[in-house]
Order: structure tokens, then C-alpha cells, then sequence
């Protein structure tokens, strides 16, 4: 059997700054605004009762009193880590915002950041700790890693960009100072002369 050779990794001297080391207060007051606005736009889904085997049919209400859920604004927002690459690949989002824990393994990181700085000309990408647990909480969704907001969310987009700031190469202290230019010298054959042959003066 032929043994599999190690699988290329993604690297890069390029950094990336996530932004994720801000107040938790201010992850808590954004995840409690977005699930706000997510419910207002019907993207909590009914939660089911089970009832026993014994209980009485008296209890059940009919289907026809029970009251019809509307379907979820899509044109607003998309929930979802696929929903979301697929919105800002046809470039409908505006906004998006993910969960910290995705962000692991670095070389995901790396990837998800390459691909959000490429998108930065419309659409702003950022991660907030506790997104996950709150959305899928007040959405009662098994989980929730990204949530993506499209132009008619206009009101949410300008609140994230106020208290948040989106994923961005990494800064070093003070400003990127741009590299000076330097001349280079060819390898070769440097500072070797070539010889005049003189000739020998016959006696």
C-alpha cells in the first residue's frame, strides 16, 4: 500500500486581526440586538411540546386554531455559515457576523479572513464571542455560527459597524511604514577587469 504523503496546509507571513479581545458586555449587547431583530423577522423557529401518550386529545389543539407562523424574511438576513458564503459570493450581503469558535483551526481562520478581506469592497465581515449559544437560544436553532444581513437591514449594519470592527490584516505598532527601495547587484562576474594582453617586445 502507498502511504499517503502529508496534506499541504495553508501559511502565510500575512496576519490577521479579528477583533475579538473587545468588552464581553459589548459581544452580550450585540448578540441581544441581532437576536431582537432575527425574531422580528421570523427566523425563530417553533418550538415543539412532546406530550405523553396518555393525555387527552381534549388538550391538542386543533390544527386549523393553531396560529400560522410566517416564514422568515429572507431578504433581510440569512442564518448559517453556508447561507452566509453563498450570500456574500453573490454578493447580496452588506454585513456579516460570526461565532469566534469557527475561527479554529488557525488555517481555517486564515482562510475565512483571506476570503473576507477579498469581499471588504461591500461587505463588512466580523466575530463576536457568544454569538452561537445566544442566537441559537432566542432562535431555538440547534446552533448558529454566522448570520449575514442584506442591504434593507440598513439600521442593524450601521449599529455593527459602530461597535464593532471588522477582520483586517494585523497592524504592528504605528502604522506599515513602506519598505525603501534598495539597488541590487546582478551575480556575476563583478569588479573583474579584463586583462590587456601586451605584447613582448622582441630584443
Amino acid at each position: 500500500m502507498k502511504t499517503k504523503g502529508p496534506k499541504p496546509y495553508l501559511k502565510t507571513s500575512l496576519k490577521f486581526d479579528w477583533h475579538t479581545d473587545q468588552e464581553p458586555e459589548t459581544f452580550e449587547n450585540v448578540s441581544a440586538k441581532l437576536a431582537e431583530f432575527l425574531e422580528s423577522k421570523g427566523f425563530q423557529r417553533r418550538r415543539t411540546l412532546r406530550r405523553r401518550k396518555g393525555a387527552e386529545e381534549d388538550e391538542k389543539p386543533s390544527t386549523s386554531e393553531q396560529p400560522k407562523k410566517e416564514p422568515p424574511e429572507h431578504n433581510f438576513a440569512c442564518v448559517g455559515l453556508r447561507s452566509v458564503l453563498r450570500g456574500m459570493e453573490a454578493r447580496e450581503l452588506k454585513a456579516v457576523v460570526m461565532d469566534s469558535s469557527i475561527l479554529k483551526p488557525s488555517a481555517l481562520s486564515t482562510s475565512l479572513a483571506f476570503y473576507a478581506t477579498g469581499c471588504r469592497s461591500f461587505c463588512d465581515v466580523y466575530a463576536i464571542s457568544g454569538l452561537d449559544t445566544s442566537l441559537a437560544k432566542s432562535l431555538a436553532m440547534k446552533n448558529v455560527t454566522a448570520v449575514g444581513f442584506k442591504e434593507p437591514s440598513e439600521d442593524v449594519i450601521a449599529f455593527l459597524k459602530t461597535n464593532l470592527t471588522p477582520v483586517g490584516p494585523q497592524q504592528e505598532e504605528g502604522e506599515r511604514k513602506l519598505a525603501a527601495v534598495e539597488m541590487s547587484t546582478p551575480i556575476g562576474k563583478v569588479g573583474k577587469k579584463k586583462r590587456k594582453r601586451t605584447r613582448k617586445s622582441s630584443s
